[in-house]
């Protein structure tokens, strides 16, 4: 410190500062201005465009120490700063060296959401890098909750910058970000909002009138109808209700399959809905590693070689049934069934034609099935046999519904509903079927030939494509009965409709069978299948019109897929 003509040169000395600032920052610049008395005025000056230029004016203590502070603007540049003291009566005006503030290193954060919608406990992984370091940082996930963002996780990347942080998803959607914490020279960096939405499991509509005949279109080959069929009931489920699930391919991972696993373990996890299985294993190409993950959220039992015959490479537990014990489209106890013929793969449900079946409020339907499914369940780990399987069950009184159930240790049902249809001038049968062999198909076109000799338009379609086909021997005879013949590429449809037919012995009634059934010999006696006919000559009633109703939907499905047919090879 020096005077000049009696006044004091102040000696301002910079004693603390950042090494580096960020974007908007509040920096804090202290020091002193020895000689200086309480009051002086301190201004910080930042160099622009080779002037310096007023930031900020404090005044000094009665040490002369200061403390500046300013909002940084945009951290692009070195900040070349410097302290200037005001003269007064009693010190000249006397200035700090010039010093730089570098601006932090910038980093950029990315962030990516794996997977999604999430259902409640689902791991929630967010991945990304941070640009822009040579070592390892600390990162942290943050949630929006409300206006505030709060930590709920913390870590550290690699080496090379990427890091993975996980959370657990909940009942609503969560908004995340990922956060590079200001280090040193480094400043901070915040990612972009990522958003782990919750799966809403939204409950398909109740069908009208108690029933309704579902079918896909797989022209384009993306037909959803049967899945989204089966996923609008499962997200119909009550809370603590049951869904009881057999199927003989369930290719977990497809898309179609894994949208209806999710509604399935949404309904589990969020509602208490109590989710079984029961599976095949043999040629269905179901792993363990399906069983495990259906594990997670159901009881599966498994099977092979069929649960009730076991007859190894000869017999398939081959039924498609989805019975949910209680819906949420009426009060009480409501229970729903989809009986159909797809299997759960996206090439089943976007390639093959496919039809299914929703019945609603049909309690005796419900418990027949859930009987089935039970005895499927027991005989898994016990020796059972086709004796034990109630053939026929008639569903609630007036539907006109009747169930069978299959393997059948003696008689067929299936021949046996055929025999009970008689042909006026006018009537029409329409069939639509997967597969025929053995022995089985002698007794199918016998009735067939008996149709068309009493005056039936018979038109059958068969399948030539796929794991299995009718042989040429086969389709000659279907052939010879007199009935139209033809094939379709892909069909897995496997149903009749009788229009203007005697159903013994009473005139104009209309009647639709359907199920997973084939017309072979093992489908008869050794799988574990289920078939349904629907008779107005059984109903009473304004059922009578809803099953009239359900066969001119099978028609316009028949139709759609004759379309689509050419001549049989």
């Amino acid at each position: 410190m020096a005077s000049a003509a009696g006044r004091v040169v102040p000696e301002v000395v910079v004693t603390s500062k950042p090494d580096a600032y960020g974007d908007r920052e509040r920096v804090v610049i202290g020091g002193r201005a020895a000689g200086a008395p309480a009051g002086t005025a301190v201004t910080l000056q930042r160099s622009s465009h080779g002037k310096w230029a007023k930031v900020a004016t404090v005044k000094a203590t009665s040490t002369g120490a200061f403390v500046v502070t300013y909002q940084a603007g945009s951290a692009k540049a070195t900040a070349r700063l410097r302290v200037v003291v005001g003269a007064t009566r009693q010190v000249k005006s006397a200035k700090s060296g010039v010093f730089g503030i570098r601006p932090r290193d910038a980093v950029h954060v990315s962030a990516a959401l794996a997977g999604g919608p999430f259902v409640k406990g689902d791991v929630v992984t967010v991945s990304g890098t941070v640009a822009g370091t040579t070592s390892a940082v600390a990162v942290r996930l943050e949630e929006l909750r409300g206006a505030t963002w709060h930590v709920v996780r913390s870590g550290h990347t690699s080496s090379r910058g990427s890091y993975s942080l996980a959370t657990t998803a909940g009942t609503s959607s969560r908004f995340l970000r990922v956060v590079a914490p200001e280090a040193g020279r480094r400043d901070a960096g915040v990612s972009r909002s990522v958003t782990a939405s919750h799966y809403a499991c939204v409950a398909g509509a109740a069908p009208v009138g108690g029933m309704a005949a579902r079918f896909n279109t797989p022209i384009s080959g993306s037909g959803r109808e049967l899945s989204s069929l089966l996923v609008g009931t499962a997200c119909a489920a009550a809370t603590g209700a049951t869904i009881s699930v057999s199927t003989y391919i369930l290719a977990a991972n497809d898309p179609e399959p894994a949208r209806i696993l999710t509604a399935l373990r949404s309904v589990a996890v969020e509602r208490g809905v109590h989710v079984r299985f029961v599976l095949e294993l043999q040629g269905s190409g179901i792993t363990s590693a399906t069983v495990r993950q259906l594990r997670r959220f159901a009881n599966v039992v498994t099977c092979k070689g069929g649960c009730i015959t076991r007859a190894a490479d000869a017999a398939q537990m081959h039924d498609k049934v989805f019975a949910v014990s209680d819906t949420r489209w009426s009060p009480g106890k409501d229970p729903a069934v989809i009986l159909g013929s797809s299997n759960w793969s996206t090439r089943q449900f976007h390639q093959y034609w496919q039809t299914a079946a929703l019945f609603h409020g049909d309690k005796a339907l419900y418990a027949a099935h859930v009987a089935k499914f039970d005895l499927m369940r027991r005989c898994a780990t016990s020796r059972c046999s086709a004796s034990q399987v109630r053939a026929t069950v008639a569903t609630d009184p007036g539907r006109g519904m009747t169930l069978h159930f299959f393997p059948q240790s003696s008689g067929d049902e299936t021949v046996a509903t055929m025999r009970t249809v008689g042909c006026v001038p006018g009537s029409h049968v329409s069939i639509s079927m997967y597969i025929a062999s053995g022995s089985r198909i002698s007794a199918v076109t016998k009735q067939l030939r008996r149709l068309v000799k009493e005056g039936c338009d018979v038109d059958v379609l068969m399948s030539d494509g796929g794991a299995y086909r009718t042989s040429s021997a086969g389709l000659a005879e279907v052939r010879n009965t007199g009935a139209s013949l033809r094939c379709v590429t892909l069909s897995h449809a496997k149903f009749a409709v009788y229009r203007g037919v005697t159903v013994g012995g009473r005139t104009v009634q209309a009647m639709v069978t359907d199920g997973s059934q084939n017309w072979t010999t093992s489908g008869l006696r050794r799988n574990d299948d289920s078939t349904f006919t629907l008779s107005t000559a059984q109903a009473s009633g304004g059922w009578q019109a809803r099953i009239k109703a359900m066969a001119s939907s099978y028609e316009a499905g028949w139709r759609a897929i004759a379309s689509r047919s050419h001549r049989c090879s």
